[in-house]
């Protein structure tokens, strides 16, 4: 029996690039005067190691000196700008911003005179890392492992000068997620939602969707329905809590989802497909459980008749569901005549569904219900026909859309028919 996947692969949202870019002012490296004339000189003179030395130095002599702490921080800015190696940056970054803070710290607890040079210093050097990794991604045709790496690397650093950039963390997740990885991009993406202020729904959406292919499921629910209750009715929102649901199996919660979509956009074919896919789902796990029901009464050694009119129930409620995906499918094609895969699909649903009733009528001791299930497999598989032979028609029709027909026509007890199908797959 061919198997139907429960989860249309179609309505994965795209993962979109997470790239904003920064047009923080640049402001003169230059333009600040040092306390100490040998380290300025030094600094001036592009001689780092020499600056640094003098700066520890003189720190060591005054360790109560703002000052001092912003001038170094100034120097391993400047170190950090002229290594062409983004990911041997990092260290230096640190330290700069470490002795900021201690500048920053003793300047008065950030209110004294030095507090707009400390930020302009780290604005800037944020500046640089952050637009250099966006520049990156925002060129698809250099798109490679290695261009990746170093946007990933750029933008680390951006977040190590400003930890609590959420539009850093974002275009970071963004990095992690081409690369393939996906914990990482979670927990950038994590970063991100938490420092903005504004929770930007789009920064949400794209923590569920991780959350999701993370396969976290719950927490991709709860911030789903989080954006749901924000924006009722968003498509893009139903469309991700569904494909979750589809996820874990939660086919009853789908199918209320489902409905909602429809009345938004009844004339999306997609939408009516899901819909059909899941009420057939439904509709096999019914009368699984019919099969299961007479097998389960042969071998305990009980009679049959004393179980057939609760089995027959479900049967009826089985066709009710069954003639609903039929009814969904029908619609979509009439929405698309030209989907070709909707077309198939549904007769997949006939052709399972038929040997459903005869794998049930196998079961079955009593001839005359026997036949009841016998005949409602016959009718399907006959529906069935049409659809697997204009498919296979199709010069993309594959190897198990032929088996399919084969097997329908030996259901059928078409043989000659079976015998030209099998000797079309033996040629392939």
């Amino acid at each position: 029996m061919t198997t139907l996947s429960a989860r249309m692969a179609m309505l994965l949202l795209a993962f979109g690039l997470f790239v904003s870019c920064s047009t923080t002012k640049k402001v003169d490296r230059n333009g600040d005067s040092a306390n100490d004339q040998s380290i300025q000189k030094a600094l001036s003179n592009k001689n780092y190691q020499t600056a640094l030395k003098d700066a520890d130095k003189a720190i060591q002599r005054n360790p109560k000196d703002p000052n001092l702490y912003y001038l170094k921080g100034k120097i391993l800015s400047e170190m950090a700008v002229a290594i062409t190696q983004p990911d041997q940056q990092q260290p230096l970054y640190k330290n700069m911003r470490q002795n900021l803070l201690e500048a920053q710290q003793l300047d008065k607890q950030g209110n004294g005179p030095l507090e707009p040079k400390i930020d302009d210093l780290l604005a800037n050097s944020w500046s640089d890392e952050h637009n250099q990794g966006v520049s990156i991604l925002s060129h698809d045709s250099t798109d490679t492992r290695t261009d990746l790496n170093n946007a990933k690397v750029h933008l680390q650093n951006a977040t190590i000068i400003m930890p609590d950039s959420a539009i850093s963390h974002a275009a970071l997740a963004t990095v992690y997620y081409k690369l393939g990885e996906i914990p990482e991009a979670l927990g950038s993406m994590e970063m991100a939602v938490s420092y903005d202020d504004s929770v930007h729904t789009d920064y949400l959406e794209r923590l569920a969707y991780l959350y999701s292919v993370n396969e976290q499921d719950s927490e991709a629910v709860n911030t789903y329905r989080l954006l749901i209750e924000r924006n009722p009715g968003d498509l893009n929102l139903l469309n991700g809590l569904m494909n979750v649901y589809l996820d874990e199996r939660s086919y009853g919660s789908v199918e209320g989802i489902l409905q909602t979509m429809l009345e938004k956009d009844p004339d999306n074919p997609l939408y009516h497909q899901i819909y059909g896919r899941e009420l057939y789902n439904a509709s096999m796990a019914k009368l699984l459980a019919i099969r299961n029901g007479y097998e389960d009464v042969h071998s305990t050694g009980q009679n049959e008749l004393n179980v057939s009119d609760s089995l027959n129930s479900i049967e009826g409620q089985a066709r009710t569901v069954l003639d609903s995906a039929i009814n969904q499918f029908d619609k979509a094609i009439s929405l698309d005549s030209t989907d070709t895969n909707a077309s198939y699909t549904l007769g997949i649903i006939y052709q399972n569904s038929g040997v459903s009733y005869l794998q049930i009528a196998q079961q079955i001791q009593n001839s005359e219900l026997s036949a009841f299930y016998k005949a409602r497999a016959q009718q399907l598989l006959t529906k069935a026909l049409p659809y697997l032979v204009n498919y296979t028609s199709k010069k993309s029709s594959d190897r198990k859309s032929w088996e399919n027909l084969r097997e329908v026509y030996q259901y059928l007890g078409m043989n000659d028919k079976a015998q030209q199908a099998a000797e079309h797959l033996s040629q392939q």
